[in-house]
C-alpha cells in the first residue's frame, strides 16, 4: 500500500467516525426533546390528582400484562357491587369531581 491509499483509507475512517459521532448526537437530542415532551405532558395531567390516578389505571389496562388486567377489573367490579349494595364502600369517584 502507497502513501495515497494510506491516507485515504484514514481519511475514510475520520470521516465515518464524524458521521457515527454526529448521528449519536442527534439521537440525544431527539431523546432529550421526547423526555422534556412527556415532562410537560404530564405537568399538564396532573393539576387533577384523580385525573392522573385515572390515567394510571387506563395505561395499566392498556399496556399490563392479563394478570394486572385482571386484578384492575376485579377491583373495579367489587367496589361497583359495593356501591349499588348500599355497603358504603367502593369507589365512587364522581363524589370527588370538583364543581
Amino acid at each position: 500500500m502507497n502513501v495515497e491509499e494510506t491516507l485515504a483509507e484514514a481519511t475514510r475512517k475520520r470521516v465515518k467516525d464524524a458521521l457515527v459521532y454526529a448521528k449519536a448526537e442527534v439521537d440525544r437530542e431527539i431523546v432529550t426533546l421526547r423526555l422534556r415532551l412527556s415532562k410537560l405532558k404530564n405537568k399538564k395531567s396532573s393539576k387533577n390528582p384523580e385525573d392522573a390516578l385515572v390515567n394510571i389505571l387506563k395505561k395499566c389496562t392498556n399496556q399490563g400484562d392479563t394478570k394486572t388486567k385482571q386484578m384492575i377489573a376485579k377491583a373495579w367490579t367489587e367496589s361497583q357491587e359495593k356501591i349499588h349494595k348500599g355497603d358504603g364502600g367502593g369507589l365512587i369517584f364522581h363524589q370527588f369531581k370538583s364543581v
